[in-house]
């Protein structure tokens, strides 16, 4: 079976053949949407890591809108922190990854 392509399809294969594709850059801290904090009492810290100061506590059912994320800043803590702002409360705050229920 023979078929003919016309200019404008011949074109567009070539433009096929010479697509290239990128996986985009892995980022260590990429950013979620949502967070709800799952405990009560949490600490948010100014920092990811225990050694920060506490900027305020929050409570299971509070939410956080994730800006991104990072090891802990020690080898005790060794946990995924979450980088966010406290919906309608304290912003720039860090929280354990392990008090948080991320969308």
């Amino acid at each position: 079976m023979v078929f003919k392509l016309g200019a404008v399809a011949l074109a567009g294969l070539a433009a096929c053949a010479s697509l290239t594709f990128t996986a985009p850059a892995a980022s260590a801290a990429p950013a979620d949407g949502l967070c709800t904090v799952t405990a009560f009492d949490v600490r948010a810290r100014s920092g990811p890591g225990t050694g920060y100061s506490i900027r305020t506590l929050t409570s299971a059912g509070a939410q956080l809108v994730n800006l991104g994320g990072a090891w802990g800043n020690n080898p005790v803590d060794g946990k995924w922190w979450v980088h966010g702002d406290i919906v309608n409360g304290v912003q720039d705050v860090w929280i354990r990854s392990d008090f948080l229920r991320c969308q």
